[in-house]
């Protein structure tokens, strides 16, 4: 779902610090929207109560929550072949928060936050839309002297980052919301931020490969990941990458296991053929629909789980 961006009228503000962070409902593709994230869902209700957690999940008394009432603005996003943590993820949200005046009132990770109990007392978008790691997430609350607030948290699975984000404009604040400022771009995969996650990760999703639909054959390019990858290779000639293919589950498995190598059999070829790479230090393989990151049961979930992985099998000293 591609973030649209919407004419809002500015509004003059009485509290300056404001200007930097908040932003209507209406306003392009929500509060916070990140700058890399791909927007998987929003909803935005008037006149609506909302629980905002204020604390971590507590052995007897559970997660604290203080009753809001306003326009809630709950939209979710994705973050394609990220290596970010989801404490880099969530930052930005943080220090814009904190810029703009708004007191924290809740800031922890999962193993902090009570894990699955605390998950479950909240309030939170289902799968597939977003999707949370129950020992890999962080949780950010916090509230403004009007009453505004906002909750955030962020998560990863695999190689995929989700941040969930609820804005509550309450009714009897005075201050008119603001247009966004923008929270700092930043690429899901910065240039050269292929062969940088390749080496701690040993492996990174080519994410800007284009095959024709329901083809094995690859897209004229030129393609980053791939030149960046046959740099790496080239400056390093003891190193070796698998590039292994995988497909959604609609078809047979044999019928996927036979297209996911095909697919990696043609990025092996343009990076020998048209780059240049020794083709001994790569082979294609394929696994079809054995390994998915995402579920197969939306069309959100397919696109996830088809595409090719390069691994770095015999890493550089």
């Amino acid at each position: 779902m591609m973030n649209t961006t919407r004419n809002i009228v500015k509004h003059a503000l009485t509290c300056a610090a404001l200007c930097i962070w908040a932003q209507a409902a209406l306003a392009q593709g929500g509060v916070f929207a990140p700058a890399n994230g791909v927007e998987t869902s929003a909803q935005v209700i008037s006149d609506a109560g909302y629980d905002l957690p204020i604390s971590e999940w507590r052995y007897g008394d559970g997660v604290s929550f203080d009753r809001l009432r306003g326009t809630v603005d709950l939209r979710s996003y994705r973050i394609d072949a990220t290596s970010q943590t989801p404490d880099q993820i969530i930052t930005p949200i943080r220090d814009a928060a904190s810029a703009a005046g708004f007191a924290q009132k809740l800031n922890c990770a999962a193993d902090t936050c009570g894990g699955f109990d605390f998950r479950t007392q909240v309030s939170m978008i289902d799968p597939p839309y977003m999707f949370v790691d129950l020992r890999n997430f962080v949780a950010f609350s916090a509230q403004s002297e009007t009453g505004s607030a906002i909750f955030a948290v962020a998560s990863r699975m695999g190689p995929v980052g989700y941040v969930q984000i609820a804005y509550v404009q309450v009714s009897d604040d005075p201050t008119p919301p603001p247009p966004a400022a923008a929270i700092p771009s930043q690429s899901s995969v910065p240039k050269g931020g292929y062969v940088d996650q390749l080496r701690p990760m040993a492996s990174v999703i080519l994410d800007d490969l284009e095959f024709e639909s329901g083809s094995s054959n690859l897209g004229k390019g030129p393609f980053q990941s791939l030149n960046l990858l046959s740099d790496f290779l080239k400056a390093n000639s003891e190193a070796r990458i698998v590039l292994v293919g995988h497909t959604d589950a609609v078809g047979s498995l044999a019928a996927n296991m036979a297209l996911s190598e095909k697919r990696a059999t043609s990025v092996m070829s343009y990076m020998t053929r048209d780059l240049g790479v020794t083709a001994s230090q790569l082979d294609a393989k394929g696994i079809g629909y054995l390994s998915p990151v995402a579920t197969n049961d939306t069309p959100f979930g397919r696109e996830e789980n088809r595409r090719v992985v390069a691994v770095l099998v015999a890493p550089i000293n």
